[in-house]
């Protein structure tokens, strides 16, 4: 009939090459299990065996019951059931795995049987399987090496995602796997403030490229806390458009900060070769000058005696004087600067030294500051020179009120500390263990970051030219240094300035008691005085200076000439005056060879600058007698009358 649709009987055949060409396998039973038909069997069984037996009969025992409660649900609420199941050893040995959807079958209204269709899953299993183990080795792997091994997926849309991470993520992002899988924002978010834009263009170079990727960057948690990381991948193009790379990320903290410290450390040693070749200058310098400086201030104070006290020629002589002085200093900051003062260390508690210069500070920063000590409690010992300790601490004030000139803060703060391995890791020349920790610290103007490194250099200045040396940081830095300590400076602009001061407990000893010094008029006596240095005038001027006072005095250029004209002496020899450093010989070779013929002779070392010979690392021994150049007349005599008027130390 025109118009009419296809027959019953053509619906019929569908279903019925439906049936006998689908892979699936196809039977129906009744609510007993009966096979009623099936499509195809197994070899070897044949379809006349299984139609009309109990489905049962092919199910292992195990799965019989899962079978039928699937029958009776279906038969029970014509709801569609399905399950899993291992079907019978085949003719390879091989137990098929089989999906199962079990569906009713009605007629007039009523479940007459179940239609089940199993479909073949080995081969899905099998691969799921296969892909189970090689995950499980690629964890095992991956969670013997440093760092994450991951696959970073780039979708799209723009957005990121760890498809793989293994489980050292955490560790290194404090992140899980599971909560990057599918969105990344977790890890993006971590990007250091500074490093985000290059790791964005890295990533976008990577991707339109297809070159690998590697990158070194800095990641930054809540807590503050950052680290260093380096990654290197491998990208490849999946058909969405989305780009995975394949790689790892190692965290390179300690590799970064060990390459920081050595680079510091190196620094610090070249540091410490341009201060040692200036040291070496500084020190022949500072001896000829230092001569010189004696003579002058010798023969000056000497012909001061024969002019008037209120004289234009005497006020004159001041002025030299005056002078004088001032270069003697300069020379003292030179050589403390280069670590060749020679110091003599005393055991003291820096709060009482602090405390005795309170006045004199506040008299010097002045009332328009807020000057505070904060003084720390049972304050360890530490053994330096007394003098080049307040030499410090007054530049430091000084230099600090400078830097306050509309008014602020001065802090003057001691404590005990203690420096670890890692302090001294990048310190040259500093030891773990107790310090005094002395800090000076300011709210003034700040030091700008691109000179702060050189602030320590020498003849280094920001002040207006005649308004400092550049010499005052150096000689503070030589001091402490020489002290076997640490300076260091903290500081920003705007925000002020911290010096602090690391110096050496001493572990041993006590503190000693300083008397108050009183000045005295010149006193002479008669005794000899062999007189040695290889200046002329400052030997013309000690001459007339010590026969002025009625000395008996023999001069020499050297200790080699000093020995061929003491050898005619018959008469005692009371006191060698010799310099340290000389041609020929030097002062402490001749002490040694002039103690043969004259057991009782004293004697007194004087010099502007030594190299080790009567001292170790610029510290003065035990029982030398010294007299720093420059020096005056006056200063001589009393140093002469102290030594021959010390009662001899009997031996032990």
């Amino acid at each position: 009939m025109t118009g009419a649709g296809p027959s019953p009987d053509y619906y019929a055949s569908i279903l019925n090459a439906v049936f006998q060409t689908t892979t699936d396998t196809i039977l129906t039973v009744d609510r007993k299990g009966m096979v009623l038909a099936i499509n195809r069997t197994m070899p070897p069984q044949t379809m006349a065996e299984v139609i009309g037996s109990n489905c049962f009969d092919w199910v292992p025992p195990e799965s019989r019951a899962r079978v039928a409660q699937a029958i009776e649900h279906v038969f029970t609420t014509r709801q569609i059931d399905e399950y899993e199941i291992q079907g019978p050893h085949g003719p390879d040995g091989l137990r098929v795995w089989s999906y199962v959807r079990v569906g009713p079958v009605i007629e007039h209204g009523e479940v007459t049987a179940v239609l089940m269709c199993a479909s073949n899953i080995s081969t899905r299993l099998t691969a799921e399987r296969e892909r189970k183990e090689l995950l499980e080795r690629l964890q095992k792997i991956s969670s013997q090496l440093p760092g994450v091994v991951y696959q970073f997926k780039l979708r799209p849309d723009g957005s990121f995602a760890f498809p793989y991470a293994s489980e050292g993520i955490r560790q290194v992002f404090r992140v899980t796997p599971e909560e990057v899988v599918a969105d990344a924002a977790k890890v993006m978010a971590l990007a250091h403030p500074e490093d985000n834009p290059r790791i964005l263009e890295s990533i976008r170079i990577s991707a339109t490229t297809l070159q690998p990727w590697q990158l070194e960057f800095r990641i930054k948690f809540p807590d503050q806390t950052v680290r260093w990381l380096y990654g290197n991948s491998v990208p490849q193009r999946e058909p969405d458009g989305s780009v995975i790379w394949h790689g790892f990320i190692t965290d390179i903290t300690e590799r970064k900060e060990a390459a920081e410290a050595a680079a510091a450390l190196e620094a610090q040693l070249r540091q410490a070769q341009r201060v040692e070749s200036i040291g070496r200058l500084a020190g022949g310098v500072a001896h000829d000058f230092n001569n010189l400086l004696s003579a002058i201030l010798g023969f000056s104070e000497l012909a001061r005696k024969y002019l008037p006290a209120e004289s234009e020629p005497a006020h004159c002589i001041a002025r030299v004087i005056e002078a004088a002085n001032r270069g003697g200093d300069l020379t003292q900051q030179m050589l403390a600067f280069a670590r060749k003062k020679i110091v003599k260390p005393e055991v003291l508690n820096l709060n009482r030294v602090i405390a005795r210069m309170e006045p004199l500070l506040r008299r010097l920063i002045g009332e328009d500051l807020d000057f505070v000590l904060v003084p720390g409690s049972s304050l360890g010992l530490v053994s330096v020179d007394m003098g080049s300790m307040e030499q410090v601490i007054m530049n430091l004030a000084v230099n600090a009120r400078d830097a306050m000139p509309t008014g602020g803060k001065l802090t003057i703060e001691t404590q005990n500390v203690t420096l670890n391995e890692k302090y001294a890791a990048t310190h040259a020349e500093m030891q773990p263990g107790p310090y005094v920790l002395l800090a000076v610290t300011d709210t003034g103007t700040g030091i700008p970051a691109d000179i702060i490194g050189k602030i320590f250099e020498p003849f280094f200045t920001t002040k207006s030219p005649g308004q400092g040396t550049g010499l005052g940081l150096a000689m503070c830095h030589g001091i402490v240094k020489q002290a076997g300590g640490q300076i260091e400076v903290y500081s920003e602009p705007g925000k002020g300035s911290a010096f602090k001061i690391y110096l050496p407990v001493v572990m041993e000893g006590s503190e000693g008691t300083r008397k108050p010094r009183l000045s005295a008029p010149m006193k002479g006596g008669t005794e000899t005085i062999l007189f040695v240095e290889d200046e002329p005038l400052v030997r013309d001027f000690a001459r007339q200076a010590l026969t002025g006072l009625g000395y008996k005095v023999i001069d020499a250029a050297n200790g080699k000439q000093a020995l061929e004209r003491i050898a005619s002496h018959l008469g005692p020899l009371d006191l060698l005056i010799t310099d340290v450093v000389m041609p020929k010989m030097g002062g402490t070779e001749l002490s040694k060879k002039l103690v043969e013929n004259f057991p009782n002779v004293k004697v007194l070392y004087s010099s502007g600058y030594t190299e080790n010979a009567i001292v170790h690392h610029g510290i003065l021994g035990a029982n030398i007698n010294f007299l720093q150049k420059p020096y005056t007349p006056s200063a001589l005599a009393e140093t002469i009358r102290k030594i021959l008027d010390a009662e001899e130390t009997p031996p032990k």
